[in-house]
């Protein structure tokens, strides 16, 4: 999956857990959905590190999509 794609599938997911939940999750920690959910959704490997790395960057570095 190209990266552009699975940055826009993050942000689509932070972006219904503020709608959902009424904001956006703090940290990896907190975020029930994502906790919850992840490891049963159906993707490649290496779409699955692609998503860890994007999520690792904007939680403990700050780093914008």
């Amino acid at each position: 999956m190209p990266i552009n794609a699975v940055k826009e599938m993050v942000a689509d997911w932070l972006g219904a857990s503020r709608a959902y939940e009424g904001k956006f999750p703090k940290s990896l920690r907190e975020w029930g959905w994502f906790n919850k959910n992840f490891k049963d959704i159906n993707i490649h490997i290496e779409t699955r590190t692609m998503i860890l790395e994007i999520l690792s960057d904007y939680f403990f570095r700050g780093t914008e999509f």
